[in-house]
């Protein structure tokens, strides 16, 4: 899979080979649930795609878009309340990428939620919403 990748971002060809392992990115760190809900599918098919390749690029992995030298983390330390960042263990943002922006804030919290990927609210709802129910509740 990932040499499909690295040969689709390197010919920025993304035909349905680079479709298929984008497809097995997204069952593993992207949704885990087997079928995906409906909630999750309704709101891909509601993605405008001109906007998406404008701000992002055509390759899911490598920004190319306008967003590519958009970088606000020094700003981070700027905001004075209380903020929750949460993943899950099998995340595409990556336990250490959000590790690090929750050190940016002079506030920031954490929590990791097991079991679960970047939809780790629609895998983990009971976790979630107890995770931030005592965020909220401590504010």
């Amino acid at each position: 899979m990932q040499k499909i990748i690295v040969a689709a971002e390197k010919s920025q060809e993304f035909g349905a080979d680079y479709e298929m392992a984008t497809g097995a990115y997204y069952g593993k760190y992207l949704c885990r649930l087997d079928p995906w809900p409906d909630s999750v599918m309704a709101s891909f098919s509601k993605l405008n795609m001109d906007v998406y390749l404008t701000m992002w690029g055509p390759s899911e992995f490598t920004v190319n878009g306008k967003l590519k030298h958009f970088d606000l983390m020094s700003r981070l330390p700027e905001i004075p309340v209380p903020v929750l960042l949460t993943c899950g263990d099998n995340d595409e943002a990556g336990v250490k990428m959000v590790k690090d922006f929750q050190m940016a804030f002079p506030h920031g919290s954490m929590a990791v939620i097991p079991g679960a990927s970047h939809l780790h609210h629609i895998e983990q709802p009971l976790i979630y919403k107890t995770i931030v129910s005592e965020f909220l509740k401590d504010k």
